[in-house]
């Protein structure tokens, strides 16, 4: 599986440590794959395009694929802000 994300930071102060989380569930919602990716620092008002390859998900599988800021310091996190997008994708 190759998950591909872009990471915005629309602040004036370099996001640190940055890690994004990439996950996969099936049609059941059982969750399949979560793999860290350690993207490092992101300059202020600037983008970030990241990949992550696993090999541990089914091609024709159905189900559902998403990747989120899991954590950065000096950084707002807006996922954290809706509260049904964080309960979702943290659990």
């Amino acid at each position: 599986m190759f998950f591909q994300y872009r990471i915005d930071n629309f602040g004036n102060k370099e996001a640190k440590d940055v890690k994004v989380n990439c996950k996969t569930w099936d049609r059941n919602d059982n969750l399949e794959v979560s793999v860290i990716d350690d993207v490092g620092n992101v300059a202020s008002n600037s983008y970030y395009l990241g990949e992550v390859v696993t090999n541990n998900v089914a091609v024709d599988e159905e189900g559902a694929i998403a990747c989120y800021i899991e954590s950065c310091d000096n950084c707002k996190i807006l996922m954290e802000e809706i509260p049904k997008l964080r309960d979702f994708y943290r659990n």
